[in-house]
């Protein structure tokens, strides 16, 4: 898997994991889910950037 590909996979399950919090009583598994989902987003944006910067 690319990582243009899993960048839009981290954000589909990101923002699905967004839309399914509910307003109170948020599960502590759902919330470590998301932060580890985010820091992977994250650290694969900066490797992204990184490369592109190296291209140039």
């Amino acid at each position: 898997m690319s990582n243009q590909q899993r960048l839009k996979e981290l954000e589909e399950q990101i923002d699905e994991i967004k839309r399914s919090l509910p307003a109170h009583s948020i599960p502590a598994a759902m919330l470590l889910t998301l932060e580890d989902l985010e820091e992977e987003l994250e650290e694969l944006q900066e490797a992204a950037r990184g490369e592109s910067d190296a291209a140039a």
